[in-house]
């Protein structure tokens, strides 16, 4: 955006623009969009949820709802607590056993590089999520037709029991 500004600026007929103001709108202009950018991305990720938050407070408060009752240790600890315990108890797993496959291996990765492998996991997943609802569906639903034809209730069960991407709990 600033780069278009500025040669629209310096095609203008009759204008031309020295060097120096140039540099020096050119910085002014970065300035202005460094600081819109750093409050868009504040009110991506503060204000936005925030007001989603006190929004459905409110409901609460309009429906007869106590909040000292219902968030009896606040409702900041409440969010956190409840924003972390599903993905804390899913992806222990996986950051276990990746720091077990690092050790397997005798790699050492500073922190920045595995920064790095989790931000491409996660891009994988995220890319492929929709492949591997599919597949889960497919799955479930084969299981169910043969149970169905064969009237044996037990193979989705000893399929979960023997099935190789079992996740197995830690002993």
């Amino acid at each position: 955006m600033p780069s278009l500004i500025a040669a629209g600026l310096a095609k203008l007929p009759g204008r031309s623009v020295p060097v120096d103001e140039n540099r020096k709108n050119l910085s002014l202009l970065m300035k202005g969009m460094q600081t819109f950018m750093d409050k868009a991305v504040y009110q991506a990720f503060f204000v936005g949820p925030a007001t989603v938050l006190t929004a459905y407070q409110m409901l609460l408060t309009l429906t007869g709802k106590d909040l000292n009752e219902s968030f009896p240790e606040g409702t900041w600890q409440f969010y956190v607590e409840f924003g972390i315990r599903e993905d804390s108890g899913r992806h222990t797993f996986e950051t276990v056993g990746f720091q077990q496959a690092l050790a397997k291996e005798h790699l050492r990765l500073n922190a920045g590089d595995e920064l790095a492998c989790w931000v491409a996991a996660s891009a994988w997943l995220l890319d492929r999520y929709h492949v591997l609802l599919a597949n889960e569906w497919n799955e479930h639903m084969q299981l169910r037709h043969i149970e169905q034809m064969t009237g044996d209730r037990s193979i989705k069960n000893r399929w979960l029991k023997s099935r190789p991407y079992n996740i197995s709990e830690r002993k």
